[in-house]
């Protein structure tokens, strides 16, 4: 009887160890296709600190969800469909997406005795950028990026406040794990 455990343990581990093997001869993307990153960055479409899952149904190709919480607190929430060229573990990386949250608007500097036009609207981003992402066989994943946001409903957020930026700039970097 100890023989047949011990005979389907070594057949189980030779099975194994050849498929795990292949998946590293085709990229870290397809042996660990999911991952969840920490986010932080000067206006990235998840905030300026946030997380995302980053799933890749084939190497070539993911999508990026997440949340975070932009510059005054509010909350922004994105998808990010990427595409990416490279190699095993390394690429260049292009995303474009959509993301959502309060943008607040208004006066720049207000001292307490004046009247300030203090508000938040409620912003839509068309965002693209790109970036260099590394993915490792150990799971480790990295991404640093920069790309332009554009303000979807300009009539809504333009006529808001004398600050509401319609189109901004942002960098970032997302440091993960991947499974």
């Amino acid at each position: 009887m100890r023989f047949l455990v011990l005979f389907a343990i070594a057949v189980f581990i030779l099975v194994l160890t050849p498929a795990r093997a292949q998946a590293q001869e085709e990229s870290a993307w397809a042996a660990r296709p999911i991952a969840i990153f920490g986010v932080a960055g000067i206006g990235t479409p998840y905030g300026e600190l946030g997380a995302a899952m980053d799933v890749s149904p084939v190497p070539l190709f993911s999508i990026a969800a997440g949340a975070g919480l932009g510059w005054w607190g509010a909350p922004q929430f994105a998808v990010m469909p990427r595409l990416r060229l490279g190699g095993k573990q390394t690429a260049f990386a292009a995303s474009a997406g959509f993301s959502f949250g309060n943008y607040p608007v208004g006066d720049v500097i207000c001292l307490p005795d004046s009247s300030c036009n203090h508000k938040q609207v409620m912003a839509y981003w068309f965002n693209i950028d790109m970036g260099f992402e590394l993915r490792k066989f150990s799971g480790f994943s990295l991404y640093a990026f920069g790309g332009m946001g554009v303000v979807l409903n300009r009539s809504q957020v333009e006529g808001s406040g004398r600050n509401a930026h319609l189109q901004i700039a942002y960098l970032g970097a997302a440091i993960g794990y991947a499974f």
